[in-house]
């Protein structure tokens, strides 16, 4: 009698372990996926962004670098060889507007630049216009003389080229003082320097821009800090 209770007994465990082996434990249990989502290995990338975000992106980033520009208190812009115009709500001065307040873009060897044809997407729509036109020496050297009060600013070049710039080749003097400007914003055919400290003195800053090659100057922008 008792070795058949024990035998039924071991029966019971036996079928008691099976169900549990073969019934899934509440906490191994697979969390539910919402509607209309495919699963993804874990080991498997992320997919790609959709077509057109990358650009985007650039475009905002170019922007918003153009945006920044100029820091400081405004003085005055100058548009070296286009007409008057507006970004980001200051007034760029034409060359005849410039030219009678004192501005001299050097003596000989000036001459129209070549404008850059393929300016990066997404710059301010006066931007784009002042880097499509500009003034370049026939050395690669451009003088600039601009009448200023006596004092500390802040200036800022632009520069664009018809083809890849090379700002390496850059050199900036101001009164025969060699200055290292750093690169404020730049795409493939143009740059802005700045912004580069200088002194007025005797009333006008002298500069001279040289190694520009086919570069052209664009713009002038002078800030108080």
């Amino acid at each position: 009698m008792h070795r058949w209770l024990l035998a039924l007994l071991g029966l019971g465990l036996l079928a008691a372990a099976s169900v549990s082996l073969c019934w899934p434990w509440r906490g191994h249990e697979q969390p539910a996926r919402a509607p209309g989502l495919a699963s993804r290995p874990p080991d498997q990338p992320p997919p790609p962004p959709p077509p057109g975000a990358t650009h985007a992106r650039q475009e905002t980033a170019a922007a918003a670098r153009t945006a920044e520009l100029p820091s400081g208190r405004w003085i005055r812009g100058i548009s070296c060889a286009g007409p008057s115009i507006s970004i980001h709500g200051h007034v760029w001065l034409s060359p005849a507007e410039a030219d009678a307040q004192g501005l001299r873009l050097g003596a000989a060897g000036i001459a129209p630049g070549l404008p850059a044809t393929g300016l990066d997407a997404g710059l301010d729509a006066g931007m784009d216009a002042l880097l499509r036109s500009g003034v370049a020496g026939v050395d690669g050297t451009v003088r600039v003389t601009m009448p200023l009060p006596s004092g500390r600013y802040l200036l800022y070049l632009w520069l664009s080229s018809p083809q890849q710039l090379s700002i390496n080749r850059l050199q900036l003097h101001a009164r025969a003082v060699a200055l290292a400007p750093q690169v404020a914003a730049a795409g493939e055919q143009w740059c802005c320097l700045g912004p580069v400290p200088v002194i007025s003195e005797q009333g006008a800053i002298d500069l001279v821009l040289g190694g520009m090659g086919r570069a052209v100057l664009c713009g002038l922008a002078v800030t108080a800090p």
